[in-house]
Parts: C-alpha cells; structure tokens; sequence
C-alpha cells in the first residue's frame, strides 16, 4: 500500500537523478518521493511540479521535514562524506551514489554511525540488479565455459565539459571514482574468493587536475585475474569478456544500461556463438526494491554496510597500489 511506503527524498538533482532515479523511484511500490532538494531554483520548480512533492534548496530543509525516512544522496562524490554525517546523525537511512566516499576513512565513519543507529546504509551500483548480472552468475555457477580464468572489463568514454564536477578535484572528481568503480566493483562480484594482489596504475591527461584513466588487475587467492580499464577523453567502450577453461562469456553493454539496447550475453564455445536473451528491465528499480528491504530485515542493512564499507575498501587498495 502506498500508505505504508517509505518517505524518500533526493539532495541532488542533476541530469542523471532527472532521467534514471526520479523515475524509478516514482515506479517502486515501497518508496514514496515526499521532495527533492537542489540549490538550482528553475530545476527544483520543475522537478517538484512533475513530482507534486516539495521542493528544498538545502539538505537542511530536507532534515527538518518529519515525513522523510531516506535520503538519497546524488550529489558529486566528495561532498557524501559531510552530508552522510548529516543525514545519518538527523536519524534516517542513508542511500548514496557511487562512490560512498573519496576516502576509505571517511566510508568507515559513515559505517560506524549508521551502525551505532542500526541505519541501512546502501551504496548504487545498477548493473548488479540488472537480469543480466544475474544471468552470468547462473551461466558461470553452470558451468556454462568451464572454470573461470581472468575477467576483463572496461568502461570508457568521450570527454564531457570541463565544467562538470566530476573534473573539479574540490567535489571528489576522479575517473576511479565515478567511472573505474563500475568494472572494479562488478568484476569482484564474480570473483571467487579474496583478492590477494592489486597491481594498479592511475593517468592524468594533460590540462586536467585529477586521474582521468586508469587500469587494475587483481588476482584472488585461487590465481583468478580480474582486469579493469576505465578512462575519459575516450571511444566509448561498455563492456566485458569472462574467459572459461572451453569458452567465453561476451557481454555488451554491462555497466550502464543505454534504453532500447539489446542486453543478451554471447556465449562462444569452440567456434560456436550463442546469443542468450536478457529481459530490459529497469535495474535502478530492481535496486531502491533491495535498499527498501534492508529498512524492515536487520540482516540486509547489515550486508549492505557492509558492502558499502568493502567497496571503498577495495578503491583504496587501487589508489595504494598505483602510488
């Protein structure tokens, strides 16, 4: 019932909240958008109006409202870690884009107040939720390609303005961190045991003030390699190849999700190429379905911490390994 759904509110409007989470929070049953906050006055009347739901032009205002339970964090990566605090310590539920945080440290002390408060504490990444990931799972648990050797992803793409927080050092920009999370994140997902080596390296482009692209390969005690690229200011790539003992998983687009695309996997063994179909849906939907029941089941929040903690972990052992 949408009585009983969860109060959420969005701090951060920009184009992919507009396009992607507004919507998908507007479809899910278990959430109700009760606003949106943003300090840019013609977005926040529009959004608000296209919503019927208050608009704020402060986090403040956001915490000061009784009926929001969650907040939802779309605003550049190195303003979460101040905001988090706020929005944790005022009592409700922190939802965060990706990256938690610019630094390790910070992700654990958001982890230490959401758990002394027994708050979800819940980090994005889509493609997790998407039927494809899922799909690969089954495939590999199957053994669709035999034992899994080294997993490649890459997730490149053109420059976009200059002007855009994610170049500005100031708000947390950085390549790793808004874009290398994707293949890094995901590819440990399919891992199968601990990661035991990091080797990493980090580029700056000329003219630019942070890590504009970057490459890591990390081996799991088992000898498994994962291999992720990522980088600006490049032709777009947005894929990923699981190499088996008799074949190979081909998969395109795996990280975002572009509509109208086709998601289905190809399957290549020998000289045999299947292509398996995966159904379109809508994987932030899938996702804020998941971060809602880590609200209700205590053992969910506590993965999801948990989760949250571990991935920024992982981004600092790129960060240590490159220096």
């Amino acid at each position: 019932m949408k009585s009983q759904a969860t109060g959420i509110a969005v701090w951060g409007i920009g184009q992919h909240a507009r396009k992607t989470v507004l919507p998908a929070i507007a479809e899910c049953g278990s959430l109700k958008l009760i606003g949106i906050g943003t300090r840019d006055e013609t977005v926040r009347g529009q959004q608000a109006n296209l919503y019927q739901c208050h608009a704020w032009s402060s986090l403040d205002e956001i915490l000061a409202c009784p009926e929001v339970e969650v907040v939802y964090l779309a605003t550049p990566i190195g303003l979460h870690y101040d905001e988090g605090v706020r929005v944790l310590n005022s009592g409700r539920h922190l939802w965060c884009e990706k990256s938690l945080t610019s630094s390790l440290a910070e992700a654990e002390e958001l982890y230490g107040i959401s758990k002394v408060g027994d708050l979800s504490l819940c980090v994005v990444c889509g493609p997790l939720y998407h039927p494809q990931f899922s799909k690969i799972v089954e495939l590999i648990q199957q053994g669709a390609i035999g034992k899994v050797q080294c997993v490649t992803g890459v997730f490149e793409f053109p420059h976009v303005s200059a002007h855009k927080s994610r170049y500005d050092p100031e708000t947390g920009g950085s390549a790793l961190l808004d874009l290398g999370f994707y293949p890094v994140v995901v590819l440990n997902e399919l891992a199968d045991g601990e990661v035991m080596s990091v080797s990493a390296k980090l580029e700056r482009e000329q003219g630019y003030a942070i890590d504009t692209a970057g490459e890591a390969v990390l081996t799991t005690v088992s000898g498994l390699r994962l291999k992720a690229c990522w980088g600006y200011g490049r032709d777009y790539r947005n894929e990923m190849i699981i190499q088996g003992e008799r074949g190979s998983l081909h998969v395109s687009p795996a990280f975002s999700k572009p509509k109208g695309r086709d998601f289905s996997i190809g399957l290549k063994i020998d000289e045999k190429q299947i292509s398996i179909a995966v159904s379109p849906e809508n994987q932030f939907l899938t996702m804020l379905q998941s971060f809602s029941n880590a609200i209700n089941n205590a053992g969910e929040r506590t993965r999801q911490r948990g989760w949250a903690v571990q991935t920024q972990r992982l981004l600092d052992r790129i960060i240590s390994g490159a220096a």
